[in-house]
């Protein structure tokens, strides 16, 4: 049932390098949330005010780095 050691410690280093990849490029306050069943597994980009925010994928980089650039382009557009 549980995977081996060697398994265990590739997935939780995989986990810890997401984890410090997504906190050097996500605004402060914004939230990627990762849910998981046991058919398929879901992103969600939580913005400060804790409303979802929809990101279309149509650029040609990971789910992950593209709710960072919207996060991003959001937070420049407050600014402005």
């Amino acid at each position: 049932m549980y995977a081996n050691k060697e398994k265990q410690k590739r997935l939780i280093e995989a986990i810890n390098w997401l984890c410090e990849y997504v906190q050097g490029k996500l605004p402060d306050g914004w939230e990627i949330s990762l849910t998981m069943n046991s058919v398929e597994a879901t992103l969600t980009l939580t913005d400060p005010d804790g409303e979802e925010v929809e990101c279309v994928s149509d650029l040609d980089i990971s789910q992950i780095d593209e709710m960072c650039v919207v996060a991003i382009e959001r937070e420049l557009e407050q600014q402005s």
